[in-house]
């Protein structure tokens, strides 16, 4: 009802639902609801959003629902990004069964870590002692220069690291539609 109210009030034909603990810059969000012509839902957990809501929301006005889940790596409900992608592909397989659109929800993710310029890095590992999740370490690279060392599979995109660093040596990538990953759903 939220859904197809707010489509109604404001004369988009889209819906983008984003949890609240999504790891893209705020900047892409927007990018995506501009290019997708859609309303904003933001939610605590898209894994705990049911295949019900799911179809409910193209059935009742929304022409297509892109989903914005967490790194599935920094879920808080654990699971929550995994049970989505299931739900969407089940909910895509029903959707193209009834006649709607198939593909007609998508999920998108794509945040990526922050990038280190070994031209600016002077070592000084503040980085890595503000780092909650111990994502950084200072490491040699070819030519034997200390520097500062991301490692993807433990970062979070906080930006911590990044709004810490005196040397401005860490950034996080360009905020662009183009940096996204689209995974479009639709079936086996």
């Amino acid at each position: 009802e939220y859904v197809s109210g707010a489509l109604q009030k404001t004369g988009k034909k889209n819906v983008v639902v984003a949890c609240r603990g999504n790891t893209l810059p705020v900047s892409d969000i927007k990018a995506t609801i501009d290019k997708e012509d859609a309303v904003l839902v933001s939610l605590p957990c898209l894994g705990r959003v049911t295949m019900q809501v799911l179809l409910d929301m193209i059935q009742n006005g929304a022409s297509k629902a892109v989903l914005i889940p967490c790194k599935e790596t920094f879920c808080r409900f654990k699971d929550g990004s995994k049970v989505l992608q299931s739900r969407v592909e089940s909910a895509n397989l029903m959707l193209e069964d009834m006649g709607l659109a198939p593909g007609s929800i998508e999920i998108v993710k794509g945040a990526k870590p922050p990038a280190v310029d070994k031209g600016k890095c002077i070592a000084c590992g503040l980085c890595v002692r503000v780092c909650p999740y111990g994502a950084l370490t200072i490491t040699k690279d070819e030519a034997g220069k200390r520097t500062s060392t991301v490692d993807t599979d433990k970062c979070h995109l906080c930006g911590l690291c990044v709004a810490t660093c005196p040397q401005k040596a860490l950034t996080m990538p360009e905020a662009t539609r183009s940096g996204l990953q689209v995974i479009h759903i639709t079936g086996v």
